[in-house]
């Protein structure tokens, strides 16, 4: 696949003057899904739903149960690898739209700037392949020690030679892929940082550019919330309802932490414009007043007017600076996040005290 080929069925432009590193794996069979025809989505839905119906054959051809028995935790299982894989195309995706939201508040060359949108939605090959080294290595060893009984005891997947080899590989790709989508998120927070702070123009009369990065970090949040909280609600788990909500209030601070950490670079920035405007401001104010004062003093009462009209009008830019907000982000942005954050624990909270609460 050549570099054009590959960028243009990234979503990213075609002419880039110089690539900074070669594509990962990832990317590549993500521009493989692109190039297929009609839209990604259904490509992905399919091949998880292909997964799941496999995994129930099999579990019904082994006799370990009827269609009633095939939990929610197994459809988790399946297709949580496919999951993470479309997850990366979906952000990489809204990645493009957000940087082209922000380019009025970026200072960059032409050439500088699409070699950013490579960088934000590219991971480098090199990377990628320690990357998943590792996410293959923690696959098989949790693989193993399921087979043991030490990880999820109780699941009883391994019952024949296909439920092993599909359960197995099943197992090995959706850890791989996690680990590749938590590089993932790393990687493009990281790059987002760095637009921010060594990139981004601040402009306190113009704003909304800089909001652009938050809708990107907020969907990043929720993705790693959904699979994670589903798999907290389906686990077959042993070890009782305390691990439960540990897990949940863990990935909940991560959740939080994806969306607002790269955001911390811009607020920094944001609200050190801010003060040193009201400074300005502030000085500019002090200086009509004394100037209104020395006239007062002296009786040239005809030269206040312009002078009272002036401080009128400082104070109220002192006052608009003063409401400016210094997060980057919309509040129905923070509410989605917070939302998503705390809704499912707090389900989790009243139905746990419901059925303590509750004697059939």
């Amino acid at each position: 696949m050549t570099t054009k080929s590959l960028v243009q069925h990234s979503g990213q432009p075609a002419a880039i003057r110089r690539r900074p590193y070669p594509p990962s794996w990832v990317n590549r069979l993500v521009a493989w899904v692109e190039r297929l025809p009609g839209p990604p989505w259904p490509i992905y839905w399919s091949v998880a739903l292909f997964l799941i119906a496999l995994h129930m054959v099999i579990n019904w051809a082994d006799g370990i149960g009827a269609v009633s028995t095939f939990k929610p935790f197994h459809i988790v299982a399946a297709g949580g690898g496919v999951y993470y894989l479309a997850l990366i195309h979906y952000l990489d995706r809204t990645a493009t739209t957000v940087l082209d939201r922000f380019r009025p508040a970026l200072e960059l060359r032409e050439g500088d700037y699409d070699e950013m949108r490579y960088r934000l939605t590219t991971l480098p090959a090199r990377e990628a392949r320690y990357t998943t080294y590792l996410g293959v290595a923690m696959g098989l060893v949790e693989m193993i020690a399921i087979a043991q009984g030490l990880f999820l005891p109780g699941l009883n997947a391994f019952i024949s030679p296909a439920a092993t080899a599909f359960v197995a590989a099943i197992g090995v790709f959706g850890t791989l892929m996690m680990v590749l989508f938590a590089y993932h998120t790393l990687h493009q927070l990281r790059v987002i940082n760095q637009i921010f702070t060594r990139h981004t123009r601040i402009d306190l009369f113009a704003l909304g550019p800089l909001y652009a990065f938050s809708h990107l970090t907020a969907r990043t949040a929720v993705g790693w919330l959904l699979i994670t909280y589903a798999w907290v609600a389906t686990e077959p788990r042993v070890e009782g309802d305390l691990v439960a909500l540990g897990n949940a209030v863990v990935v909940a601070s991560l959740g939080l932490a994806a969306f607002v950490w790269p955001l911390l670079g811009i607020h920094r920035l944001l609200a050190a414009e801010k003060e040193r405007a009201i400074a300005a401001v502030t000085y500019r104010l002090k200086l009509s007043y004394e100037g209104l004062n020395r006239r007062v003093d002296e009786g040239r009462f005809e030269e206040t007017a312009s002078l009272s009209e002036a401080a009128n009008g400082l104070q109220g830019e002192l006052a608009y600076l003063e409401k400016i907000p210094t997060w980057p982000w919309q509040p129905e942005t923070v509410r989605g996040v917070l939302t998503a954050v705390v809704l499912p624990i707090l389900l989790w909270l009243v139905t746990t005290l419901l059925e303590r609460m509750v004697v059939f």
